[in-house]
């Protein structure tokens, strides 16, 4: 697996979303290097909740971090906790096999459809591809060494699903996805789908067990606290959209003589209207800019030819379109990093 620093990436994203995706569980020291040497489109940080230092550090980029929300972890001693008895006596909870593969994807569209997941605040990620990775995350629970499955049938329908996974040598079981068909909502099968996966990894000598979930879910953390879960941790979830390697996205450019960027007032080497040139001639139309900062990477060495390429911009949180320019070198070095807001 690819990694910097903390950030690795993540090949279902990138595949699903056709961007750079790049996650972190930390962040070590200054966040631009390595999310420059990963030439991550979107870098997806969880961070525990209070770290505002490093949540500053991101913020202080000038990329654009939206906001994805709060998880929260829940955790149960699966030796002291006796699993409560079922409630659906007519349920049948059964391992999920191929032959269910299709109703168990038409059941997790259905438990998911709307649910606000991290995705889906970030414009970048279509919300229909967004639900499509709860669909094979559910899937490829399915007969793996570390992962497990369950279906539960009424009347020989799948009406619900659950789906783990353990490391064994921890002794820790994750609860991963869970699901209700919609009509089954509040018939208690939500519970009876935990207490069935309680019963089964202790009964496998499993010391503990967790879930997790978004901190606004809170249906399904009152069934966890019923069946003697307790919360253990809390991360803040924060996309960084800095598109630094998304392909196919037109670019143009600027040269600049040797010479050509010295002394610019403010110590801002490159013109504000070139950059507006640029963003105009990429997007085909009048343009309007709101936001323009500069990320420094290298002294400007005014004796070297420059090039300015700017990346047509993308949609952002805020109603405005937002772009990335790279000033380079003769040389090939990269010597500034260009953010810009605007509209059409």
């Amino acid at each position: 697996m690819l990694e910097h620093a903390g950030l690795a990436r993540s090949a279902p994203d990138s595949a699903r979303f056709g961007l750079e995706v790049w996650r972190a569980t930390r962040l070590d020291g200054d966040p631009l290097p390595a999310l420059l040497a990963s030439a991550a489109d979107v870098a997806i940080y969880r961070l525990p909740v209070g770290d505002s230092q490093r949540v500053r550090a991101l913020a202080g980029l000038g990329f654009e971090v939206i906001d994805a929300g709060v998880l929260v972890y829940y955790t149960v001693d699966l030796q002291r906790h006796v699993p409560h008895a079922s409630t659906n006596a007519d349920v049948d909870i059964s391992p999920a096999t191929p032959a269910d593969d299709d109703a168990l994807a038409a059941l997790v569209d259905a438990s998911f459809n709307g649910y606000a997941s991290h995705y889906f605040a970030n414009p970048l990620f279509a919300p229909d591809l967004a639900l499509a990775g709860y669909r094979e995350w559910a899937l490829a629970h399915r007969g793996g060494a570390r992962t497990a499955s369950w279906v539960a049938r009424r009347a020989g329908r799948i009406v619900a699903f659950a789906c783990c996974e353990a490391d064994a040598a921890a002794g820790i079981a994750n609860g991963g996805i869970y699901g209700v068909l919609p009509s089954e909502s509040g018939s208690g099968l939500f519970g009876d789908l935990i207490r069935h996966t309680q019963r089964h990894y202790r009964a496998l000598g499993f010391a503990e067990m967790r879930m997790s979930t978004k901190v606004d879910n809170f249906a399904v953390q009152k069934v966890w606290a019923r069946e003697g879960y307790h919360l253990y941790a809390a991360y803040d979830t924060l996309h960084v959209n800095a598109m630094l390697g998304a392909p196919g996205v037109r670019t143009v450019s600027r040269d600049y003589a040797a010479g050509a960027l010295r002394d610019q007032a403010g110590g801002w080497p490159l013109p504000p209207g070139d950059i507006a040139a640029l963003l105009a001639d990429a997007c085909d139309a009048n343009v309007q800019i709101d936001m323009l900062a500069q990320l420094p990477l290298a002294a400007l060495d005014a004796r070297r030819a420059h090039t300015l390429e700017l990346r047509q911009g993308w949609a952002s949180t805020a109603g405005l379109r937002r772009a990335n320019a790279w000033l380079r070198d003769d040389a090939g070095r990269a010597c500034a990093l260009v953010q810009a807001g605007f509209r059409t």
